[in-house]
Formats: structure tokens, sequence, C-alpha cells
């Protein structure tokens, strides 16, 4: 009989332990779901005098911000560190370019980011 009462309780165990295994796996998607660090994103800006293509890294809480810059026959490149707040849905990127300090506000929805700077410009990105 003793033999008895340790399989129910080493079943008993069992069943809490893949419990709590499943428990944990599913806060952890759920944490990844809303997190964007060691994302990329692109984007494109098409005006009809240029064209600028972004490349944006998301870290733990910084990122940075590559553009390639085509107009007429020049080419450019610029780089741009910065911060951010991601708050699910809506994003914020804060850095400075020229000395002056920037926002740009947006949402994430799925593999698509839509970023608006302060005169309502906006620009679309995909997640590679």
């Amino acid at each position: 009989m003793n033999y008895e009462l340790i399989k129910l309780h080493n079943l008993l165990f069992l069943v809490v332990f893949m419990g709590f295994l499943t428990l944990q796996t599913s806060c952890n998607k759920e944490d990844d779901k809303n997190s964007i660090k060691g994302t990329t994103w692109k984007g494109t800006e098409i005006d009809d005098d240029y064209e600028i293509d972004y490349t944006i890294f998301f870290e733990e809480s910084s990122f940075t911000m590559v553009a390639k810059i085509y107009e007429d026959d020049h080419e450019d490149t610029d780089y741009v560190n910065g911060t951010y707040i991601y708050n699910h849905p809506e994003i914020k990127l804060f850095y400075t370019y020229d000395d002056k300090s920037l926002v740009l506000s947006g949402t994430i929805s799925g593999k698509k980011m839509i970023l608006y700077n302060d005169t309502g410009a906006s620009v679309n990105f995909t997640r590679q």
C-alpha cells in the first residue's frame, strides 16, 4: 500500500509540474509578443526629390536607425542612435539629429509599424 501512495504522489507531482510548465511557457510567449528587443524593421520614404530607405535595429531600450538617402546622383548614409518606449501597441522613439531633440510616435500591429514625425508625415515599416 505504501508503494501505491508513493506512486500516486509522484503522479500528482508530475501533473502539477506539467501545469506549471504550461503556464510559464504561455506567459513567456505573451511577454515576447509585446517586446521588440532584437528586431529589425525596414521602411521607405519616397518624395519627388529623394528616396530614403530606413532600417531600425531595436535593443533592450535603445535603437539604431540607418537612413540611406538617394537624391539626384547623390547617395548618403546617416546613422541615428536613441532610446524608445514601447507600450503595446504604441511606440515613441527619442533621438537627437542636427542638435535637435526629436520624437517619432507610432503604433505596431503584428509585423507592421507606422511612425509619424512632428509634422504628421509618416513612414510604414515591416518587421524583417
